[in-house]
């Protein structure tokens, strides 16, 4: 009977974290929060949608036309931006992770999609 819960959490996180578009490293950190998935909070104007339309090269203006303003812009070393379109909603740091790197010139470098979980903290 363990076996059949353990099978089944699996299956409804695998599924959660397949639809949110996450990688193997994702769906760990996903998995390590054992069920437990604090609200993220997302920046006004934010959609799914818009995020996966940015791509490399972009300006500041076109992702603010797709995005609205960031949750926080600051510098990000050795040079470049940072904008963040989410956060925790609450003080759990595991949250669905949205961020946009700009280069020192102000077009888009990378696009951050993933699942935070401090306990599984790595570079991106």
């Amino acid at each position: 009977m363990a076996g059949a819960c353990l099978a089944g959490l699996l299956v409804v996180c695998s599924r959660d974290a397949l639809r949110a578009g996450y990688g193997v490293s994702d769906w760990l950190a996903w998995l390590d929060c054992a069920g437990e998935h604090p609200p993220t909070r997302y920046a006004p104007g934010f959609s799914e949608t818009g995020f996966s339309k940015v791509q490399r090269g972009m300006t500041r203006e076109e992702v603010k036309w797709l995005l609205g303003e960031p949750l926080d812009k600051r510098r990000w070393p050795p040079s470049g931006y940072l904008w963040e379109y989410s956060e925790p909603g609450t003080n759990i740091p595991h949250f669905h992770q949205r961020d946009i790197l700009f280069t020192p010139d102000g077009k888009v470098s990378q696009r951050v999609k993933r699942y935070y979980n401090e306990d599984c903290e790595r570079p991106f």
